[in-house]
């Protein structure tokens, strides 16, 4: 499996989160399962534990990290982090958690764990909440 995302582009959405400080998110489709869209996705998450986040911020009394994940969208909103979007489970119900803070290596980490998610969801592996 191939994901469609060159570094210029994941760059510029880097770049555009930052901008935008502690709101929104943005994604990048990488498949699809069970009708549900799985994506590479950005956004900020609220006192995340990384003294080391390269991309951080402090606002209305929290610390808000710009982190990544491999996620499945369950909201039509697709605009929160921690709402909209949902880490898929394991077979055990565990949730797989792929999220970490934005540095510069997590470009080649997301492709990688985007490409191994929707290996194990074929797979029956992985699988997405109902």
């Amino acid at each position: 499996m191939t994901i469609k995302l060159t570094k210029e582009q994941f760059d510029r959405a880097v770049a555009g989160m930052v901008n935008q400080k502690y709101d929104g998110t943005w994604h990048c489709k990488v498949g699809q399962y069970n009708g549900r869209n799985v994506a590479i996705v950005l956004g900020w998450s609220c006192d995340y534990a990384d003294g080391d986040a390269q991309y951080q911020i402090r606002q209305f009394g929290k610390t808000w990290t710009l982190c990544g994940k491999i996620a499945i969208n369950i909201d039509d909103l697709q605009c929160d982090f921690d709402y909209d979007w949902a880490m898929p489970l394991t077979k055990f119900g565990d949730v797989y958690d792929s999220e970490h803070a934005i540095d510069n290596k997590s470009f080649d980490y997301l492709k990688d764990e985007a490409e191994f998610v929707m290996i194990e969801l074929k797979n029956g592996n992985l699988k997405i909440e109902e």
